[in-house]
């Protein structure tokens, strides 16, 4: 693409301009853009940059709840800690939690060779059942099964937590109207908690602008099952984005 013009939006979620809001987006205010023969052909956007400390744990609001029933009984919620756990520090929290909710005396195990977890309550009996926000994909529960005295997992445990993050930003103008279709980039991120997340794409996707002017990026980011993904309040975000008139 031939340009006649480019000019670079530096964002940092420590200026004043940008606001974190409680559901973990961002407002960012920017001077307006000009862009009044958008409509014939002229601007586009692209992201550029994209740096930011992974500060989400692994167990998280969206990813910190049991459900059980016990000797046919009703469902009981459990609630974990948020946190980054190690193997053996998770399976002792199941463990802690199960035996002060529940009514049975568990023992959950770990095995680190199939890092499987084992749950077991003879002679009572035990079920996991769905709810929301549950921990089961970080345990490696994907299949329900019928109450019974033990159980062991289906699929080893992952507390990798997040494998890739989607970057939905919507342009808006002076009232918060939305003036696009949401310009979405997928990011990357690395195995561990409280690595730095660093994206800078190969090749510059552009979107087309249909407006004559942009006074606000509301950013907003979500983890690989489509649920929020926020950053700890105090973490600093960068983003660099370019906007071109082509020719």
């Amino acid at each position: 693409m031939q340009t006649a013009e480019h000019h670079d939006i530096f964002i940092s979620s420590n200026d004043e301009l940008v606001r974190r809001r409680a559901d973990g987006s961002y407002l960012v205010s920017i001077d307006s853009i000009h862009m009044q023969d958008a409509l014939e052909g002229g601007y586009a956007l692209a992201l550029v940059e994209f740096i930011c400390m992974n500060t989400v744990y692994p167990i998280n609001e969206y990813y910190n709840k049991l459900y059980i029933t016990e000797n046919g009984g009703g469902v009981q919620e459990i609630t974990l800690p948020k946190g980054n756990y190690t193997a053996s520090q998770f399976v002792g929290e199941i463990q802690t939690q199960l035996n002060t909710v529940g009514s049975n005396t568990y023992n959950v195990t770990y095995d680190s060779i199939t890092e499987k977890i084992t749950f077991s309550c003879a002679p009572d009996t035990f079920a996991f059942v769905s709810g929301n926000n549950s921990a089961y994909s970080r345990m490696g529960i994907s299949v329900f099964v019928p109450e019974n005295t033990s159980y062991t997992t289906d699929s080893p445990i992952d507390l990798s937590g997040t494998k890739h993050i989607d970057i939905v930003t919507n342009l808006m103008i002076k009232n918060y109207t939305t003036t696009s279709i949401p310009i979405t980039e997928r990011v990357p991120v690395p195995e561990f908690f409280n690595e730095q997340i660093t994206f800078f794409p190969e090749h510059l996707a552009f979107r087309k602008l249909n407006l004559h002017h942009l006074h606000y990026f509301e950013i907003r980011l979500y983890d690989d099952n489509h649920k929020p993904f926020k950053l700890a309040p105090n973490t600093n975000l960068f983003m660099k984005w370019r906007y071109l008139r082509s020719i």
